[in-house]
């Protein structure tokens, strides 16, 4: 069943030490021609035979990403979330030198006329080295499977396409520890608001939460919208009220713009944080810590995840390095989170 799979997809030096029976080192020593005194003439035999089995082949773009010969890499993002892509492209700036060329190629959900896999295959060329996709769709990982040459990096998602590498957050502990704080400060009934969004990381952070939520004895009510929809405020309001009167004392949000928007809408309807009810958010922006009250967050470190894509970059061969890179979050406990109010 695992030749089935390996030959199913592009094999890897995982693959072929697994075949041979040995270490990727040993794998990379062979493929590199380094292996000379350093391993035997019957592990040679093994592992020319699994690479010939399995149709191996090193991958060239990252030795020449290394090497210094290729520096053109194409960035997918879901739309013009500037404050996304732009810490993200921060972290990229600071881990690469200048000579990088990043082409952005804007892939939004809420555009229909084209599909993911047209966008990626017009914007991924010859003299592509790399690929690196952020916050993408399940059906932008699909199309990346598609891409033949290139380094691909996924970011910001629960999984990535064989062969490719993953950066993406460690939220569980910062998660838990917010739910943990939620549940001592007798919150029963917490709302959770949804954004609208077709990212895959979206989808699993919310799985994550509501199962969460749920184990700790929590009653969940759900909801969901996007900051930028026309009738954003009047959905927020209406949304606020009717969680008021329903007994919901605190309110996650998956996206911080969403707790801007209910920041506004309780301050029309004079309910007030944390008095009557309290608020928490993902991200933690440098405006959250700043807001009256201060807003509670599970912390997400935007930059790093560039950082560590660009740490991948400069590797001097992928197949010895870290397919998937986890970066830490941290909850931060602010003003908007109080003691849920008596019934």
């Amino acid at each position: 069943m695992e030749s089935d799979r390996a030959t199913s997809r592009r094999a890897t030096s995982l693959d072929v030490a697994r075949r041979a029976g040995c270490s990727q080192a040993a794998v990379s020593l062979w493929t590199t021609g380094k292996y000379a005194g350093r391993i035997g003439p019957d592990l040679q035999a093994r592992i020319a035979a699994a690479v010939s089995e399995l149709g191996y082949r090193a991958n060239r773009s990252a030795r020449r990403l290394s090497g210094g010969t290729g520096k053109s890499i194409s960035l997918f993002f879901p739309g013009a979330l500037c404050h996304y892509v732009g810490s993200i492209l921060d972290g990229l700036a600071r881990g690469l030198s200048r000579e990088w060329q990043i082409t952005i190629v804007d892939t939004r959900p809420g555009d229909r006329r084209h599909a993911p896999e047209s966008i990626i295959a017009s914007a991924v060329g010859a003299g592509t080295s790399a690929v690196l996709v952020a916050a993408p769709s399940r059906r932008e990982l699909l199309a990346l499977e598609r891409v033949q040459g290139p380094q691909i990096i996924v970011i910001d998602a629960p999984e990535a396409p064989p062969g490719a590498h993953l950066v993406t957050y460690d939220e569980a502990r910062a998660m838990s520890q917010a739910v943990s704080h939620l549940r001592s400060l007798r919150h029963a009934r917490i709302g959770h608001v949804h954004l609208a969004t077709e990212s895959f990381a979206m989808w699993h952070r919310r799985k994550l939460l509501i199962a969460q939520l749920v184990q700790s004895g929590a009653e969940v009510l759900c909801d969901e919208f996007s900051p930028t929809q026309p009738d954003a405020l009047h959905h927020a309001q209406t949304l606020l009220g009717r969680w008021h009167h329903t007994g919901v004392t605190a309110v996650i949000c998956d996206d911080e713009r969403l707790a801007y928007v209910l920041m506004r809408a309780a301050r029309a309807l004079h309910i007030r944080i944390p008095h009557d009810f309290s608020l928490l958010t993902f991200s933690d922006s440098d405006a959250a810590a700043l807001l009256d009250p201060g807003l509670a967050a599970v912390r997400l470190p935007r930059a790093a995840l560039g950082r560590a894509a660009a740490s991948l970059l400069m590797q001097a061969d992928s197949d010895e390095s870290e397919m998937v890179k986890m970066i830490g979050t941290e909850y931060i406990p602010r003003p908007s989170v109080a003691l849920a109010p008596k019934a």
